[in-house]
């Protein structure tokens, strides 16, 4: 955000202005050795004082945030919600960002449709954040408590009762001990856990996974008991233990794998199953495909090959058909190489790398050459070769709408939505002619982008303009409100694989000896 944070006079802003000043002045004594004319139990003192002012913050952070949402922030400038909103402008992770939102809801103030006010929701834990009592951490499990205990048609009364002993409890302990009294607290009111209900379970559904750094992939879900039913039919045959087919006694095994290990195993058979026979729905414009991306140095590094000369290359697999054969696909153009630059295999020998040998799935999930040549058996190869920005295929106006190869160009290059702090993944993208196709616009790479359906149909109507740089990127203007400059923006992920591209600039293959059993190549 731009320097119109501060615009006018008002109450609001000159005690922030101040805050700032005062913090600014509380930075500088303390590195400047202020904090030697205290002793032990001194500093201890300052450390509560200093506490109590950062729980104190998130009073006005709620408050903050709920007149945003009140103001319609997030519609004006093109975000879903206030937590993309915080996402954005805040740069904090999504985890931060719905807490902060969460307690905006219950702590902070609350209009009618009409603008009147409203009674906070949980007033008890606003005047506790207010006098700095309170931690985040602490709002967060009081008010998940009373939201479970609201679902159980508690009466208002005692809801309100238990949030006054809840928040007198805060003032004494810390987050773990709170969170075992709010466990007691449920278990008064709702010993029997929620009850079965069909339109809260479908309400609740979820699932959610993530990479891990060692590259594993987690995560959580919930799903509906039909859901559930279904995937266990799916599983339980194929996680049966394998048996010893060649011992005399046929009923023997001797698998060794643990019921989760069974059980993961069946989920990748039911995937794998499932790519080979096909009919998934289509995802941003190509079939059901696995698309990542990879160094062409490191594909031929691991399998002997040497590269000079070569850019990055986007790797994408696709399933085969039921029956084996071949699926019908377009015949692919030749990969677009950057001027002055050409393929050249090179000699046999090892690249060395500054970098582990992986792919990136669309998904950010890693691969690692093995896993992807595994995954590649099975699948259709196309090649892409980018530069440094990401620019590879193109095509004129021989169609409106985008093809597969131009698709996966486009998902090689712009990763998902290319949308400023849009985070949302190629799959759930659709693509946008940046001249649109009925006024002159060509179906090319250097005319279209991929945009997510929240930003495809909004982003005009919010004053946002795209076009595609000198250096072939979806480039995005906002609207002076925003920006008084309007300098232009590149969504966080293109710019990360930008900087990773330009590390990668810097790779030289290892001097290999001559064969002496192998001529000299003849001069060019």
């Amino acid at each position: 955000m731009n320097s119109g944070l501060f615009v006018g006079n008002s109450p609001v802003k000159h005690a922030l202005v101040a805050v700032r000043a005062t913090m600014a002045e509380l930075i500088t004594a303390a590195q400047d050795g202020g904090l030697d004319h205290h002793d032990e139990s001194g500093l201890l003192e300052l450390l509560e004082e200093f506490t109590i002012l950062a729980n104190q913050a998130q009073a006005f952070d709620a408050e903050l945030i709920a007149a945003c949402r009140d103001r319609g922030v997030p519609e004006v400038t093109c975000q879903r919600s206030m937590r993309q909103v915080l996402e954005q402008v805040c740069r904090v992770g999504s985890a931060e960002a719905g807490r902060r939102v969460r307690a905006a809801e219950a702590a902070g103030q609350r209009v009618t449709p009409t603008g009147l006010p409203l009674p906070r929701l949980r007033g008890r834990v606003a005047d506790a954040m207010t006098a700095g009592m309170i931690n985040s951490e602490q709002t967060e499990q009081i008010c998940r408590t009373l939201t479970k205990i609201d679902n159980v048609d508690v009466h208002p009364d005692d809801v309100a009762r238990v949030e006054s002993d809840l928040v007198e409890q805060a003032e004494q302990l810390g987050p773990r001990e709170l969170k075992q009294v709010c466990q007691r607290v449920l278990d008064i009111y709702d010993p029997d856990g929620p009850e079965p209900n069909e339109q809260r379970n479908w309400d609740r559904r979820s699932f959610r996974m993530h990479q891990t750094p060692s590259g594993a992939v987690v995560g959580e879900f919930r799903l509906t008991p039909s859901t559930g039913a279904k995937l266990a039919a799916i599983l339980e045959p194929l996680a049966k233990p394998r048996r010893d087919r060649t011992a005399k006694d046929r009923t023997a095994t001797t698998d060794q794998r643990s019921r989760d290990q069974r059980l993961h195993d069946a989920l990748d058979d039911a995937c794998s199953r499932l790519l080979r026979v096909g009919g998934l729905p289509d995802s941003g414009g190509t079939p059901a495909t696995v698309i990542v991306t990879i160094d062409l140095n490191d594909l031929l590094a691991h399998t002997g090959a040497g590269t000079r000369g070569v850019n990055p290359v986007a790797t994408t697999t696709a399933p085969e058909r039921a029956d084996g054969t071949e699926p019908e696909t377009e015949a692919a153009p030749e990969p677009v190489c950057p001027a002055g630059a050409r393929f050249d295999p090179g000699p046999p020998g090892r690249v060395r790398r500054r970098r582990p040998r992986h792919g990136t799935t669309s998904g950010g999930v890693s691969l690692t050459v093995p896993e992807l040549l595994k995954l590649a058996t099975e699948a259709e190869i196309y090649p892409v070769v980018l530069n440094q920005h990401g620019i590879l295929l193109d095509l004129g106006r021989s169609r409106r709408i985008a093809n597969k190869h131009q698709t996966i160009a486009l998902i090689a290059r712009d990763g998902g939505c290319s949308f400023p702090g849009c985070d949302f993944p190629p799959e759930w993208c659709e693509r946008h002619h940046v001249v649109p196709w009925e006024e002159g616009g060509p179906t090319k790479l250097c005319n279209l982008t991929l945009l997510c359906a929240y930003h495809h149909h909004n982003f005009l109507n919010r004053g946002w303009q795209v076009h595609i740089n000198a250096d072939g990127l979806p480039e995005w203007i906002p609207p002076r409100w925003i920006d008084p400059e309007q300098a232009p923006r590149l969504n966080n992920r293109i710019i990360a694989r930008i900087h990773q591209s330009t590390l990668l600039t810097d790779v030289t293959p290892l001097p290999v000896p001559p064969d002496p059993g192998v001529p000299p190549p003849e001069p060019e």
